[in-house]
């Protein structure tokens, strides 16, 4: 507690410089000592990264360049690898039935052949023009209901060997009425398709040799047929037209405490949301914003992302090669967005669900896919503090101990200094505490410091000082006996424009705010 020490210790001095064996206390008579006395309470410098920190943390990190300027960083990324999205290809099948079957009487041998045209279609009808196989098989059953001997060739004229360019075929032979089943495997192979009608077209040799017996003959009749099937199909890469198809790019959101403590009415000058996207799909993709919104981190006071990039949507270059990749930058800005509106909302969380469209400008370009492709985006937001700020608290606090003697004060008044080199007018009112900083007794409205000068770059020059007295009522004398703490709240506000523009300041992690507390005394102590 801060006592009379002071006093006495100015008694003790006086009565030290006396020669006290002269001195008769019984008719010493001491005048009241009155006077003005100060008391220091504290001194706080507080620089704009302090200031700063003391915001919860959240998910933006706060960096500075060489020179000192503050700006929010945040860095996430994206996942897209789902290329059935594109083009799906299950199990494709066909069939068909020799047609050119003689009347015959035996013995003799004829040798039916023909030429078939099938068709090799994906699910969504995109047009193919080689489809490169990974796994799977070709399944091939002949089957015949003629009472002779049938050898066959069945050849798959487009599904050809990587290896040695044969196409695949298949040989056997019935001993009369019967069926038979085989199968070889795709891998190694491709398939090349011919999509001029508009559907993917491929052809089946079918040759067959009957051996009639002379008890043997044919009707013309009989059923000779294949059915055919590529089943369990994988694939390595496959070429075509793909057409468009509106994909997930992903999701990922951001937590902001940071508005939380700014509280409403930061406007941020010139934030971007930048996006890396490395692409290697042969398909160019349109990129579709309008699902990124700010919101309160349970889906409400949602505000989305509207203007230019939204209406004229920005598209991922497709990769040139197979194995190759391409890089496409992104930027959402202030010129081509509501960025700055959407901020401004002070939203607890930032939401990226970001779509796609393939080949949005032009659907008759070809494409390929592999199935390792992916589309990797890079999120970057990168939030300048370049700032326009309103009714922005913060709040120091100073120590009394066990709270201040004021038994013999006349009268009391605060004074509080400052020099402000923050790009902010501020105002600061006072409240003091007790120990579990509960207000016993609220000061409004101390005093108001002023904007120090700003260069036409937005950057402080010169900082400004104030100074004042503040005088204590006798409520307040009685609180700053009892109480612990001395809290004082500063309200922080960008200069306000005198024209129609905006005024965004640059704030420095070397700005700081100096504030130096005293209590000053009025004292009539008497002395017994």
């Amino acid at each position: 507690m801060v006592k009379k020490y002071v006093l006495r210790i100015i008694l003790c001095c006086a009565f030290m410089a006396c020669n006290t064996g002269e001195l008769k206390f019984d008719d010493l008579n001491v005048p009241p000592i009155t006077g003005v006395f100060d008391i220091p309470l504290g001194d706080i410098t507080y620089t704009m990264s302090e200031l700063l920190d003391e915001i919860d943390p959240s998910d933006l990190n706060l960096l500075e360049d060489s020179s000192s300027f503050l700006k929010l960083f945040y860095i996430d990324s994206l996942n897209y690898s789902s290329n059935n999205d594109f083009v799906q290809i299950d199990d494709v099948s066909g069939s068909n039935t020799l047609s050119s079957i003689p009347d015959k009487d035996g013995p003799i041998t004829v040798s039916p052949a023909e030429k078939f045209t099938q068709s090799y279609n994906p699910n969504g009808g995109e047009q193919l023009d080689s489809v490169y196989h990974n796994g799977g098989e070709l399944s091939l059953t002949d089957s015949s209901d003629a009472n002779a001997t049938l050898n066959y060739t069945v050849t798959f004229n487009n599904t050809i060997s990587t290896t040695d360019g044969t196409p695949m075929t298949f040989d056997g032979s019935l001993m009369g009425a019967g069926s038979e089943t085989q199968s070889k495997p795709l891998r190694n192979h491709v398939t090349r398709l011919d999509n001029t009608s508009g559907s993917n077209e491929f052809t089946v040799s079918f040759e067959a040799e009957i051996v009639l017996a002379g008890n043997q003959s044919l009707e013309g009749t009989e059923n000779i047929s294949i059915d055919f099937t590529y089943g369990n199909q994988t694939f390595s890469l496959i070429y075509g037209k793909f057409g468009q198809d509106r994909v997930s790019l992903g999701r990922q959101s951001i937590n902001i405490d940071l508005f939380d403590d700014f509280g409403d009415g930061i406007f941020f000058g010139d934030p971007i949301f930048r996006f890396r996207f490395e692409n290697e799909f042969g398909i160019p993709v349109a990129v579709d914003f309008s699902g990124v919104s700010g919101d309160d981190g349970n889906g409400n006071n949602q505000v989305f992302l509207s203007g230019n990039i939204i209406d004229v949507l920005p598209e991922i270059g497709a990769a040139a090669n197979p194995g190759e990749t391409e890089e496409t930058t992104i930027e959402i800005n202030k010129g081509n967005s509501n960025i700055v509106q959407l901020l401004s909302n002070s939203p607890s969380r930032l939401v990226f669900d970001i779509a796609g469209i393939s080949n949005f400008y032009d659907t008759t370009q070809s494409n390929f896919v592999q199935p390792q492709n992916e589309i990797s985006t890079l999120i970057e937001v990168e939030i300048p503090m370049e700032v326009r700020l309103e009714d922005f608290e913060v709040t120091f606090g100073y120590g009394l101990g066990d709270g201040l003697d004021t038994e013999d004060f006349d009268s009391a008044f605060l004074r509080v200094v400052t020099l402000n080199e923050l790009p902010f007018s501020g105002s600061l009112t006072m409240e003091i505490q007790d120990a579990s900083e509960t207000s016993l007794f609220t000061i409004p409205e101390v005093l108001v410091f002023d904007v120090p000068f700003i260069d036409v770059n937005g950057f402080v020059t010169d900082p400004s000082g104030s100074f004042a007295d503040i005088p204590l009522s006798p409520e307040a004398i009685e609180a700053l006996t009892v109480g612990s703490r001395v809290a004082m709240i500063v309200t922080l506000n960008t200069p306000v424009s005198l024209t129609s523009r905006e005024i965004f300041v640059k704030i420095l992690s070397t700005y700081k705010l100096e504030i130096k507390l005293g209590v000053g005394a009025r004292v009539n102590i008497e002395i017994d």
